[in-house]
């Protein structure tokens, strides 16, 4: 889940539900190739055991925020803003991914 910093929640058990919303702006060309800016809106929801393998209602775990970034070739590079709202925090991250 996107705003909870990883390794953060040991499980066995996991259920995540993720929700975005991707908007793709106008590409722009950089020497050969074409990168096209993208805005990313996310709620992520999910639950976990505590290694007991007892998925209990207690440990739900929500998430939202945004990210902004770069997509070339199928490829994102996001810097993503998340709120934990468990904890009433927010959390700074940097990924890399394939989007398809």
């Amino acid at each position: 889940m996107r705003g909870i910093a990883d390794f953060r929640f040991d499980s066995f058990l996991k259920i995540i539900n993720n929700f975005d919303i991707r908007m793709y702006f106008p590409a722009f060309s950089v020497y050969i190739t074409k990168i096209v800016p993208l805005l990313v809106l996310f709620f992520d929801s999910g639950i976990y055991d505590n290694l007991d393998y007892n998925l209990d209602f207690e440990n739900i775990a929500h998430t939202t925020g945004f990210g902004i970034g770069i997509n070339e070739f199928g490829f994102d590079l996001i810097f993503y803003i998340g709120y934990f709202i468990n904890e009433n925090r927010l959390l700074l991250s940097f990924e890399f991914g394939m989007h398809y």
